[in-house]
């Protein structure tokens, strides 16, 4: 097949069995699949979430990786779901910690938590969560027209 050997003529080669050729073109793609490409790092342990990378982006890097390195299925989602969370940077990692740890999330439902974070609507909610967290509960106000604790205002209008 490399043009060397046994198999130098093409005449020779058209004679194997079609599945031979088959299974050889198979591993030949595999083994195309984890050479790296040199924009992509090899060390998928080391690709992390830029601050302003957007978590599709991050996830395609990471799935990239790891599918060039890890065969087993299994293996490759339990990886891929870790660094994911581990790796993400700030503001996704504070979207996905409530769920990280259910056994039922998988990185689709990481991509669609974190698809709007960075956006001006996201950042919007994080600062009106933080101004309601600052807010006094008026649990123990006192009314200012029957003087009982607690009493809504509206019943006095």
């Amino acid at each position: 097949m490399m043009g060397r050997g046994p198999f130098a003529q093409a005449s020779v080669q058209a004679t194997l069995l079609q599945i031979l050729l088959r299974d050889t073109a198979l591993a030949a793609k595999q083994a195309m699949r984890k050479i790296p490409e040199p924009s992509i790092q090899s060390r998928w342990g080391s690709i992390r979430q830029e601050a302003r990378e957007s978590y599709s982006s991050f996830m395609d890097r990471l799935l990239t990786a790891v599918s060039r390195q890890i065969e087993n299925p299994e293996a490759k989602q339990i990886i891929i779901k870790q660094l994911a969370f581990e790796n993400a940077n700030e503001d996704c990692k504070v979207a996905l910690r409530p769920i990280i740890h259910n056994p039922a999330t998988d990185t689709a439902a990481m991509l669609h938590i974190c698809q709007s974070v960075g956006t001006a609507t996201h950042k919007a909610h994080l600062l009106a969560a933080a101004l309601n967290e600052n807010q006094p509960v008026a649990t123990d106000t006192t009314c200012f027209q029957c003087g009982k604790p607690g009493s809504p205002i509206p019943q006095f209008g």
